[in-house]
C-alpha cells in the first residue's frame, strides 16, 4: 500500500482558497474518512486541468457500497481513493495476466 496519510479531524482543517495544484496536493496527502459525513456534496462544475483530467477517474457507487469502502478503508489507515485504486490496479495486472496467456 501507499504511504500512511493525515487524518482530518474536522473540516476545519481543510484550508480555504486553495489552488488547483495545491488541492491535489492536500487531498492526496490527507484522508477525509473521519470527517466524511460532515462534508456537504459539491454540485458544481469544475474545470481541471488537463494533466489532472488524465489521471482521475469518476465513480459513482451505491451508498452502502461506499459506507463499506470508508470502513474498509479506516481499517487499513488508508483514503478510500487509495484503498480503490490499489483494488484497481490489483485487477488490471490479474486480468492483464490471463489476457497474456
Amino acid at each position: 500500500m501507499s504511504k500512511k496519510l493525515a487524518k482530518l479531524k474536522s473540516i476545519e482543517d481543510i484550508p480555504k482558497d486553495m489552488t488547483e495544484e495545491e488541492a491535489a496536493k492536500f487531498y492526496s496527502t490527507h484522508d477525509l474518512g473521519d470527517i466524511w459525513d460532515e462534508l456537504e456534496p459539491f454540485e458544481e462544475s469544475i474545470e481541471l486541468s488537463p494533466e489532472l483530467q488524465k489521471t482521475m477517474v469518476h465513480l459513482r457507487l451505491e451508498p452502502t457500497y461506499l459506507k463499506t469502502v470508508n470502513q474498509l478503508a479506516k481499517r487499513k489507515g488508508v483514503s478510500s481513493s487509495t484503498l480503490i485504486h490499489s483494488w484497481v490496479i490489483e485487477r488490471v495486472k490479474a486480468e492483464s495476466q490471463e489476457i497474456r496467456r
